[in-house]
């Protein structure tokens, strides 16, 4: 358990021990990658220090050092940064979910634009002048999130792990979820109250908003494979009122989520979707846009889940292929495709083997959109950049790894057209990053 922060210091410190003396304060200059603090000491060294806040005056108790980087474990907060406010969360400091909220909405958005600079500049070595200048925004920054997942204790506790622990937080209500959300976790926790033990068979349960309304899916503990008679009356209470799936489900119904005024998709109950609903949408206008400004004939979307882009560019009048390993996913983009007859294909496959079989075949097209999961596409970059035959579009939630990727197409002889980011996470320090690149003349 971390040492109670100093009394009457301000704002929670991260991991204060009293009984170490601190040193000279150092004020904190920005946000790196990852969300830390970053200062430089007099001397000149660098020093990350995590949950300061760009502004912050500390002083430094205890630090470790590992491969080189030095990172504070103990620190005490001497003064804080004007731009901090007091967070709406009272649990914050303890989830760590919304590691920035304690900074204003502008101060917020300086400082992710800076980690993402930070990141395109000394990762993906893009030139100080195409650096995109502020982040795109679109919603509300609290009450965004139409997806929620939740942690179950086996003693029937339900929330979210700490930061880099198992153990449970238990908020009130979570202030960057849909009002519909808190509402059916406050259901489910009166339900299980009712019902010791019903809800232990549980590991986790997401809560969904859709277009039909707010469903749960509960996924079951390792070993079990089927939902125990105990926990299936309170499934029943449930589904008076909400959708319910649980990982035991086969044929569990789709969600429906309007993407514009043109297009809408599915999801399978558990299968990923995007959070943040308004800020997807401008980011998936941007791809349209840039595609049909390109003249985009085809498209190869890797990596395309339930269609997020594929099925807008085939409504936009591009015809393609999507490619997605997952095969619930691939079934709801085919389904959203075929009732809005919309032209095109999606195929179960991995995104690397698929477009390393193209290349073999020889086989390119006229854009090919990359959307990984935050590891990136490192393994698949040269043939994904050999069967693109004009354009590509690169999209990422990690900016280090999407930055690299950058790098690394870059190398494979495009050119930057487009830079931008996106806010898909208000309150905290994660963002979604678009480049659009063309072959070289």
């Amino acid at each position: 358990m971390s040492p109670e922060p100093r009394a009457g210091c301000g704002p929670p410190v991260f991991g204060y021990d009293p009984a170490v003396a601190p040193r000279d304060p150092v004020r904190v200059e920005k946000l790196v990658p990852g969300g830390d603090g970053f200062l430089r000491r007099p001397d000149g060294e660098p020093l990350l220090v995590p949950g300061a806040l760009p502004g912050d005056l500390v002083s430094i108790a205890s630090e470790q050092r590992k491969a080189g980087v030095a990172r504070a474990l103990s620190w005490e907060l001497v003064s804080a940064s004007p731009d901090r406010v007091k967070p709406v969360c009272e649990v914050y400091s303890e989830c760590g979910g919304c590691d920035l909220m304690a900074l204003g909405s502008e101060a917020q958005a300086r400082a992710k634009l800076g980690l993402f600079q930070d990141a395109l500049e000394r990762v993906g070595r893009v030139e100080p002048d195409r650096l995109p200048t502020s982040l795109t925004r679109a919603g509300s920054e609290f009450g965004y999130r139409n997806r929620l997942r939740l942690q179950i204790t086996p003693d029937g506790h339900v929330g979210f792990f700490r930061k880099q622990s198992h153990e449970l937080v238990e908020p009130r209500r979570c202030h960057v979820a849909a009002p519909e959300i808190e509402q059916a976790l406050t259901t489910l926790r009166k339900l299980a109250r009712g019902a010791p033990g019903a809800i232990t068979q549980f590991a986790f349960v997401e809560i969904r908003r859709s277009d039909a309304g707010t469903s749960f899916y509960f996924a079951l503990r390792d070993g079990v494979a089927w939902v125990p008679v105990e926990a299936q009356a309170l499934l029943r209470k449930l589904r008076r009122e909400h959708a319910v799936a649980t990982s035991a489900d086969s044929d569990a119904e789709l969600e429906r989520f309007q993407l514009d005024e043109r297009v809408y998709l599915y999801a399978a109950p558990g299968a990923f979707s995007q959070v943040n609903w308004a800020v997807n949408r401008a980011l998936v206008a941007r791809v349209v846009e840039l595609a049909l400004a390109s003249g985009a004939r085809e498209f190869l979307d890797l990596y395309c889940g339930s269609g997020n882009f594929s099925l807008p560019l085939m409504a936009a009048g591009v015809p393609g292929v999507g490619v997605e390993s997952n095969r619930a996913a691939v079934a709801a983009a085919a389904r959203a495709a075929r009732e809005q007859s919309l032209s095109g294909r999606f195929v179960v496959d991995d995104a690397i083997r698929y477009a390393s079989a193209r290349e073999r075949d020889t086989k390119s097209f006229d854009l090919v959109l990359v959307d990984p999961p935050r590891a990136g596409v490192k393994a698949g970059l040269g043939a994904m950049a050999r069967i693109c035959g004009r354009a590509l579009c690169v999209v990422g939630c990690d900016p280090v790894t999407f930055a690299r990727d950058l790098r690394g197409f870059l190398d494979a002889g495009f050119e930057l057209r487009h830079l931008e980011g996106f806010d898909m996470f208000p309150q905290t320090h994660h963002l979604e990053a678009l480049a659009w690149l063309e072959r070289a003349a």
